[in-house]
């Protein structure tokens, strides 16, 4: 979106501080705006949901070699993980 409303990005991660302040200050378009602010909402809530699985993710994959082999797949995060490893790996 930001491409589209011609807004260049001079960081390598939009997501940090930097990023962060550019996505607050930037002037967009009302559709681009609204878009962009849900959007950044849901990041947040994903966020949460993972801080809070993180630990039980942990409890119910010690030791499962299946989510350990899985986990070593480039892209493949501690969150997604368990859903492709055996199913000895969940509660």
């Amino acid at each position: 979106m930001l491409a589209k409303a011609g807004v260049a990005v001079p960081m390598s991660d939009l997501f940090g501080l930097a990023g962060q302040h550019l996505l607050d200050t930037v002037p967009l378009g009302r559709s681009y705006a609204i878009r962009t602010e849900s959007l950044r909402d849901l990041i947040t809530a994903d966020n949460t949901e993972i801080e809070m699985l993180d630990p039980e993710i942990g409890h119910w994959t010690a030791g499962a070699v299946g989510f350990h082999a899985v986990r070593a797949i480039l892209g493949v995060g501690p969150c997604s993980a368990p859903c492709f490893s055996p199913r000895s790996a969940t509660p």
